[in-house]
């Protein structure tokens, strides 16, 4: 994946990084939804004992920010985040390379699009739940469909609506 890259992409994602890394120190988010996350990740990392931040529960995200929360706090719960958000975008830049006329164009604007850009470095579900069904796209446009079922599954653990994006 990383190899099929042109020099654009890799300005994309340094943008991305560059604009995004000052609010990586700044708390876990303005959204009060992310500081749930946080109380309810460091409960289970301090306790074992697992609370959902808000109804239905989001326990993929809550699982996997608990060390992350339980260590490093907000700038490592946040990083991981980034982190994420610049996988989606290699994933989706495979995806748009196979299926997308103008990749170039479609890779930036996925980049930058306002929901993406707002959540890429703040400990919520969003951008992980994201990832997911990229990656489950990307799956299903190589045939890998056994691969395509559990990112999916991984992406409904993130964040149960997506359920309704598997129905098409």
């Amino acid at each position: 994946l990383v190899a099929a890259l042109g020099k654009k992409t890799y300005v994309v994602l340094a943008l991305v990084v560059i604009t995004r890394l000052p609010f990586l120190w700044t708390g876990y988010g303005a959204d009060h939804d992310a500081w749930l996350v946080a109380e309810s990740s460091s409960r289970l990392w301090n306790t074992g004992i697992y609370d959902e931040s808000r109804l239905p529960g989001y326990p993929l995200h809550e699982i996997l920010s608990a060390p992350l929360v339980g260590t490093g706090g907000a700038p490592l719960s946040n990083a991981a985040t980034l982190a994420a958000t610049l996988a989606a975008i290699l994933v989706w830049s495979a995806v748009c390379r196979r299926a997308v006329r103008h990749e170039r164009i479609a890779v930036i604007a996925f980049a930058f699009a306002p929901v993406v850009w707002q959540h890429s470095a703040v400990t919520l579900d969003y951008i992980w739940s994201l990832l997911c069904v990229v990656a489950s796209l990307h799956a299903v446009l190589r045939q890998r469909v056994l691969l395509a079922g559990v990112l999916f599954g991984c992406a409904v653990g993130f964040r149960l609506a997506n359920v309704v994006v598997g129905l098409p």
